[in-house]
């Protein structure tokens, strides 16, 4: 199933997205039993985010928070001394397209079956800190 190309680039304490979506598929978007964001959800974003602008704003908007969130707690742990959780690349520099997304979500639950029931916000920042590990000390 082809998945639209979406690309994010993170970069200091924001997140600025643009979106070159080629293609979409629509796949049924639910929440989990405790009203969190699914996996499922996050697909059917990626998925329809070239023909939906209200798919696509809220598939910005959600990784652009859970990115946020990542980075404020960055700043909480080297304001602490302690190590970051993730070393984004400088401005502009970082990406991650609608099918490394879909791609994290695969590695992070591979029963697609359980994506309904599956929060899709650790299975984000799983992907977020492979993608942007921090260099060894």
């Amino acid at each position: 199933m082809p998945h639209p190309m979406c690309r994010l680039s993170v970069f200091g304490s924001a997140l600025a997205a643009v979106v070159l979506c080629q293609s979409a598929t629509a796949w049924a978007a639910s929440r989990t039993p405790k009203g969190r964001v699914s996996i499922a959800q996050v697909v059917a974003w990626v998925d329809t985010a070239a023909s939906d602008p209200a798919a696509n704003d809220r598939l910005v908007s959600y990784v652009s928070g859970v990115v946020e969130g990542a980075l404020a707690a960055n700043a909480v742990l080297q304001r602490k001394g302690q190590a970051p959780l993730l070393c984004p690349p400088p401005q502009g520099q970082g990406r991650m397209d609608g099918a490394q997304i879909v791609a994290g979500m695969h590695t992070a639950q591979p029963d697609t079956k359980r994506w309904p029931d599956t929060e899709a916000t650790p299975a984000l920042l799983e992907l977020l800190l492979r993608s942007y590990p921090c260099p060894a000390s």
